[in-house]
């Protein structure tokens, strides 16, 4: 269920001027600093892709059923399954033999969302339609309803029960015990059944999988209250580290980084390595398309002054404001171009200039094999025969 509120407000095309001049100074720093995001984000691509190809080389397989002393120090694959002997539990009694065990708190809560809609009015101003709308949501934290446009909406605010995870103090790893640093990447977290000694809090009622307050299940109230846990049960990862006696430790690399992996289930060195490679990638493309955006709304913002200005008759305002949008894709798509390329240039510069002659071999072939036709043509047209003479006109 939800509701909504519409609140409407007007601005004069002065005041519109003048925030836009504003914002000019605004949209020049975000696009200046996307130069310098592009530029960090090819540097950190490069060196994650060094470290990779580096680690890929230097790994060895190692025995995980024993601790054996010619690998001590080296960076090494190991497979097979964590365990502990720990029984993990919280004060309600909830128990389990686990990795870990997390206990997950959702109220019923008033939620706020906002949109809004703007429409140009001739002489330039401008009228905001803005909505708030009101959902009634689970939510594993506090939401604080007296930052609410509507003031009518209240959650009651902090939770009876809180979120927490217990996490084993000892996970062996077949002969190894699992570094903490390691233990923190295990997160394939289930859905856990309670055990029969689990016991309701106060003021709560099992249901399902877990622990209810309110009047009725079905039919959920604002400030009703619903408990469930997870756990991260016994079973194979794969690891990459360095061995450091009968644990493990990240490994420095030539570069003085650190490297230490660890994957759920169980894989090969090979297979590590090509999935974080392709992590790395998606975090290049994620950040260069980042890059992009930013810049094009750093010189949309730069180029704002000018709709505003025309905005005077909107249907004017609306052409300059779609052209200089235009305009500024376009500015952008070469901007960020020049900025990978410039990062390239610092830490690629062998690739970038082979990169660079061949884009330039492509336009120079492209352009004699235009030329080429051109010329071809001019002189078929030159040696050709002459048309023949029209026939005689009959005799009258």
């Amino acid at each position: 269920m939800s509701d909504s509120v519409t609140e409407v407000t007007h601005q004069s095309w002065f005041g519109r001027m003048v925030n836009s001049v504003v914002g000019v100074v605004f949209g020049f720093l975000i696009y200046v600093g996307m130069f310098v995001l592009l530029f960090w984000n090819e540097g950190r691509a490069v060196k994650t892709h060094q470290d990779l190809e580096e680690g890929k080389h230097r790994v060895v397989e190692a025995p995980v059923d024993r601790v054996d002393s010619q690998f001590e120090g080296k960076l090494v694959h190991m497979v097979g399954p964590i365990s502990t002997t720990e029984t993990l539990r919280d004060e309600y009694q909830v128990q389990l033999n686990a990795i870990k065990l997390r206990r997950v708190v959702e109220m019923y809560q008033w939620t706020e969302s906002k949109s809004t809609r703007t429409r140009k009015k001739v002489g330039g101003g401008e009228t905001t339609e803005t909505t708030y709308t009101y959902h009634r949501e689970w939510v594993n934290h506090p939401v604080n309803s007296g930052s609410f446009h509507n003031k009518s909406h209240v959650n009651p605010g902090s939770f009876p029960v809180s979120n927490n995870t217990w996490i084993a103090g000892e996970v062996r790893f077949s002969a190894f015990r699992l570094s903490q640093e390691l233990l923190q990447m295990v997160n394939n977290f289930e859905q856990l059944m309670l055990n029969r000694e689990a016991t309701p809090p106060a003021g709560f009622q099992r249901h399902e999988q877990g622990f209810y307050r309110g009047k009725d299940p079905n039919n959920a109230e604002i400030g009703d209250v619903r408990v469930h846990y997870e756990a991260v049960q016994p079973g194979p990862v794969s690891v990459i580290a360095a061995q450091r006696g009968d644990s493990f430790g990240p490994f420095t690399l030539d570069s003085g980084r650190k490297q230490e992996m660890l994957t759920v289930g169980e894989h090969t060195a090979e297979a590590m390595y090509e999935a974080a490679e392709k992590m790395n990638q998606l975090i290049a493309w994620a950040l260069r398309g980042g890059g992009f955006l930013g810049m094009w709304i750093g010189l949309m913002m730069m180029a704002r002054p000018l709709s505003v200005l025309f905005d005077v008759l909107p249907l004017f305002g609306n052409i300059v404001q779609w052209g200089t949008g235009a305009m500024a894709f376009v500015l952008a798509v070469v901007s960020a171009a020049i900025g990978i390329a410039v990062a390239w240039f610092f830490y690629h510069p062998l690739i970038a200039i082979v990169a660079v002659v061949a884009a330039i071999a492509i336009i120079w072939l492209v352009r004699m094999m235009f030329a080429g036709r051109a010329r071809a043509a001019e002189v078929n047209q030159q040696f050709a025969p002459p048309p023949p003479p029209p026939p005689p006109m009959p005799a009258g």
